[in-house]
């Protein structure tokens, strides 16, 4: 039975990952649009002056992240199919995406709108983006595979054994 029939651990953090982080995501964009509504109800105006900086400089944390994670998987695809990057990155960049939700949530609360598209959008883009990089991780699991490579390598392998030694005359 090959990686994608079989149900294991790697088949089912592919599949559960981007739900959860989508889920997330959105209900972390709640989270934030309703303290803003409740901080705004308290505060005036001017207590939400410059946080776009830093929305935006989490955000620009989350792209680099992304790229950066995206182009370290591209490189180790065909390379080292052993070599991951750790696990700690990887909650990192899940961390990040939630907490960017959450401070885009809080924005369009101070705003004083919530536009349901865009949060779902958002969360479905950056949860599709970290699954396929995530699945190009995993080259002998999920949609993007190894396969035709391994045969191929084989194949390769075969061509160098050398034929028995016949012995002298």
């Amino acid at each position: 039975m090959n990686g994608m029939n079989s149900v294991n651990s790697v088949n089912l953090l592919l599949l559960l990952m981007p739900l959860g982080l989508c889920g997330g995501m959105i209900v972390a964009a709640v989270a934030g649009h309703r303290l803003a509504v409740a901080r705004r109800q308290r505060l005036d105006a001017e207590a939400t002056v410059g946080t776009s900086a830093i929305d935006a400089a989490v955000l620009g944390l989350l792209g680099l992240l992304v790229a950066f994670w995206f182009s370290s998987a591209g490189t180790r695809h065909q390379a080292a199919f052993d070599a991951h990057t750790p696990t700690a990155i990887l909650v990192l960049l899940l961390a990040v995406g939630i907490l960017s939700a959450l401070l885009a949530g809080h924005d369009m609360g101070c705003q004083g709108t919530f536009n349901r598209l865009h949060v779902v959008v958002f969360a479905g883009v950056v949860s599709l983006t970290i699954w396929v990089i995530y699945d190009l991780e995993m080259p002998r699991y999920g949609l993007i595979r190894v396969d035709n490579f391994d045969k191929t390598m084989l194949d390769v392998r075969a061509d160098f054994q050398w034929p028995a030694a016949t012995p002298a005359p």
